[in-house]
């Protein structure tokens, strides 16, 4: 009896001790699973449009119209530079088909006018832009560990630099004589950013984002002399809403 006893208080210390040690081979190797969990990174082309509220607003409170179809084809290469971070690269080229009332200046208070009467022109712009996007996809290891991560899919934040230039502007001003000429060489635009990815493939995902705030340094000319002006971070009452669709590969 006593024998007995004996032999199933050490099955159940046995027991006991192995649980103790799996549970905490199970604890490390989920806390190392977590702590290896990183974005994905990828390449590929994109294809997107943007509306932008101010416009719409003032099209609907305004007689005069202003409409405008941007449409923006890219190459991007997205590299991981920390376990939820990545650095975007990406040139482009953003196509403007616009519908603009023709302005008429006017001489006396030295502006260009618009009004009910102006004529419409429909004009074409071609932009050529390279950007550097670094981006955080915060509760990315949270969706990773439900199954939710593929292409790094969820919420990001990001502060996208871009630099552009016009290689294409069908709309021209017009210039009477003795009138100063003008022309806008380059725009250096960065803009806190706050969007969402949705992966519909393993190799195509849908995006949308909000660019909450702004600061864009202008070079331009005047009468063939460099300048550059700068705007001050302001604050979009009216957030530009933009949205793409992409497809990766390796």
């Amino acid at each position: 009896m006593k024998y007995s006893k004996y032999v199933i208080s050490v099955f159940a210390l046995t027991l006991l001790s192995f649980l103790r040690v799996y549970a905490q081979k199970e604890v490390f190797f989920d806390t190392l699973k977590i702590k290896d969990i990183k974005v994905q990174q990828m390449q590929g082309v994109e294809i997107g449009s943007g509306l932008y509220p101010t416009n719409i607003f003032m099209n609907l409170s305004s007689s005069i119209k202003d409409n405008t179809i941007p449409i923006v084809i890219s190459y991007f290469n997205e590299k991981r530079i920390a376990s939820t971070w990545t650095l975007i690269s990406r040139i482009k080229l953003q196509n403007n088909l616009s519908n603009s009332p023709v302005s008429s200046y006017d001489s006396i208070n030295h502006s260009y006018q618009f009004d009910s009467n102006s004529h419409y022109q429909t004009t074409y712009s071609l932009e050529l832009g390279v950007e550097i996007e670094p981006r955080w996809y915060f509760g990315y290891k949270s969706r990773y560990q439900l199954g939710k991560a593929q292409l790094n899919s969820g919420w990001y934040l990001s502060l996208p630099l871009q630099l552009s230039t016009t290689l294409i502007n069908t709309y021209k001003y017009p210039q009477p004589e003795n009138l100063i000429t003008y022309k806008n060489l380059a725009n250096l635009t960065l803009a806190p950013t706050i969007g969402y990815r949705q992966s519909v493939s393993k190799q195509l995902f849908f995006e949308a984002n909000l660019r909450l705030a702004y600061s864009t340094l202008y070079l331009y000319s005047i009468n063939n002399h460099v300048n550059v002006s700068y705007s001050y971070p302001s604050v979009t009452l009216f957030p530009e809403l933009s949205f793409k669709i992409a497809y990766t590969f390796k």
